[in-house]
Order: C-alpha cells, then structure tokens, then sequence
C-alpha cells in the first residue's frame, strides 16, 4: 500500500489515506484541510511548498518515493 494525498492550489490537503496519515502521526482527519505548515516545520513545509509550486508550473505529474 502507498501513502496516498491530495492538495488544492493552496497547497490544503483535501484527502489523506491513512498510510500517509500515519507517516505524520496524526490521523486521515487530523490532516484533511490543513496546510503544511500545519503538519510540518518550518524547513520542510517550505520546501515542500516550493515542490509543489514547481510540479504546478511545469504541469507535470511527479512520483516521490520516500522511506520514514
């Protein structure tokens, strides 16, 4: 199984799975509508934020892998 989000523009999840979820410590719930910087601190919500603003300007969809 993989750890499954969705986000808006604004960079808010609009879904979480709870493999995902769980990676983070909170819950699917815990996560839905909130933003990075919710969820992350300050040096990774901003990097992940300038990720997502570059995958939004090339238009291309990207595949990430990560080990936690």
């Amino acid at each position: 199984m993989d750890a499954l989000y969705v986000k808006d523009r604004e960079g808010r999840f609009l879904a979480c799975n709870a493999l995902a979820a769980r990676a983070l410590g909170r819950r699917p719930e815990d996560v839905i509508g909130k933003l990075d910087a919710d969820v992350f601190p300050p040096a990774v919500w901003r990097k992940l934020r300038d990720d997502d603003l570059a995958i939004m300007a090339s238009g291309e969809a990207r595949t990430y892998e990560e080990s936690f």
